[in-house]
């Protein structure tokens, strides 16, 4: 994380301090598998000793996923 402030964290495997945190988006499956664009958006922390990672689904609002569909 460059400028970002990291917020304390503990692995909940390996007890481990220090971890990596991003955004992946994924279809949601139906009509947004088939034309290939993504309704689902996810936040993860990895731990950078043990690769635990943990994912949590992040709201993803409509003007989101218009643009989303636009650009594909």
């Amino acid at each position: 994380m460059s400028s970002e402030t990291k917020l304390p964290y503990a692995c909940s495997k390996c007890g481990h301090g220090e971890y990596e945190a991003g955004e992946i988006r994924a279809s949601g499956g139906g009509w947004s598998a088939i034309f290939d664009f993504e309704t689902e958006r996810l936040s993860y922390v990895a731990c950078t000793n043990c690769q635990h990672t943990e994912f949590y689904r992040t709201r993803v609002g409509n003007l989101s996923r218009v643009v989303d569909f636009l650009m594909t």
